[in-house]
């Protein structure tokens, strides 16, 4: 779980990790032996915790390895690929509906909004920024076609620049239909062809071929089909990172400048993390 503060606190949160002793263990393959990172302690949950709460279920990690063994090597771009929700991740559109705000043009933003939603930008652009720099990203909404590039234009217009060269899917437009009815199903979908896509079949299914898939979402849809489409892949790290549900403005603040602090730790952490980011 991650503490973030309260609103107008100054105080950063810190990170911590919780482990489920009940889950799977990983393959060894998918476990290679790291220490945890500085910043991300163990704490294990109580065996009756709510099911969805922000203390999320995660495999337990391989022992450190032993003296004589060599450092695992930081993973490269070519190995890594990181996907981004967009709604209440990337932009607070929980707080911008709450505002009264919409995208067409009969709604305008007061000079108090854009400055938040400015602050908010730059936050959500370094998070992608050394995403981009860390591997192969990826947006992935469940909003309609044209829903990213439309509210980006309006809301955050300084983040654009930040979005060239990243693919942005609508999991909604492309996979729903009979088969994929639900909001999880269009996810799975989109995050299982999207991780192919980028790694090649050879690769994805090539023992010795590294894997790094790392979800930034806040919706428990995108860990579980993180989780789901890469269960069965050999040598695959995957990392989910939930954002808090509903944030305000400056928590979208707040969580990116955390995850900005610790984002090497986190993509270059050999084995599985399940974080969450608690707002209270």
């Amino acid at each position: 779980v991650v503490d973030a503060p309260k609103l107008g606190s100054d105080a950063m949160p810190q990170l911590r990790r919780s482990f489920s002793p009940s889950r799977a263990q990983p393959s060894a393959a998918a476990a290679a032996a790291a220490a945890a990172p500085p910043d991300v302690a163990p704490h294990v949950p109580a065996a009756n915790a709510a099911a969805g709460s922000c203390c999320a279920a995660a495999p337990t990690p391989a022992a450190p390895a032993q003296g004589g063994e060599a450092p695992t090597a930081a993973f490269e771009a070519k190995e890594t690929v990181l996907i981004f929700d967009w709604d209440d991740t990337v932009m607070p559109s929980s707080w911008i509906q709450e505002q009264g705000l919409r995208l067409d043009d009969g709604s305008s933003l007061s000079d108090w909004h854009r400055e938040q939603l400015d602050v908010a930008a730059v936050a959500a652009a370094e998070t992608l920024r050394l995403a981009k720099q860390r591997g192969t990203v990826v947006l992935v909404t469940n909003a309609e076609r044209g829903w990213i590039e439309l509210s980006c234009q309006k809301f955050m217009p300084s983040l654009l620049p930040t979005l060239e060269g990243v693919k942005v899917l609508s999991a909604r437009t492309t996979y729903e239909g009979p088969q994929s009815a639900s909001p999880f199903d269009w996810k799975l979908r989109a995050f299982a062809n999207e991780i192919v896509r980028i790694y090649g079949f050879e690769n994805l299914t090539e023992p010795t071929k590294r894997k790094n898939v790392v979800s930034l979402g806040d919706s428990v849809h995108e860990r579980e089909a993180l989780l789901r489409a890469t269960c069965s892949l050999p040598n695959c790290r995957s990392k989910s990172l939930k954002f808090t549900e509903r944030p305000d403005v400056s928590q979208i603040c707040k969580q990116h400048t955390l995850v900005t602090t610790v984002f090497d730790r986190i993509v270059h952490h050999d084995g599985n993390l399940d974080l969450c980011i608690k707002c209270t």
